[in-house]
């Protein structure tokens, strides 16, 4: 796209082919992208900045987020809310909770 096979616009591309080839040994030093992803981070990063309600007091902010989002975690471990709170089906459940409608002309 950049490049065009114009030796010209090189130039724009040196950042992107550079970075081609390291991807190859980056997989082989590091191992599959899901050992080293950041996107789970990424995303706590991001449900962060809503979390910050006060521009005086930014950090106490933070710090009451992640104690609420760890004691809200533990609560689900603990009494495992997971399975009883989740909105998948388990295996074996069959329309637990949902609705069924009988004798539906199509």
């Amino acid at each position: 796209m950049y490049y065009q096979y114009d030796p010209q616009r090189l130039s724009l591309c040196l950042l992107t082919i550079h970075s081609l080839l390291h991807v190859g040994p980056g997989i082989r030093i590091s191992g599959p992208v899901w050992a080293y992803w950041a996107f789970p981070m990424e995303r706590f990063c991001g449900d962060l900045l809503p979390a910050i309600k006060s521009r005086r007091s930014p950090f106490s902010n933070l710090d009451h987020f992640v104690t609420d989002r760890a004691q809200l975690t533990q609560i689900k471990l603990m009494y495992e809310l997971d399975s009883k709170l989740g909105l998948k089906k388990s295996a074996g459940e069959d329309n637990a909770n949902g609705f069924q409608i009988e004798n539906c002309a199509s």
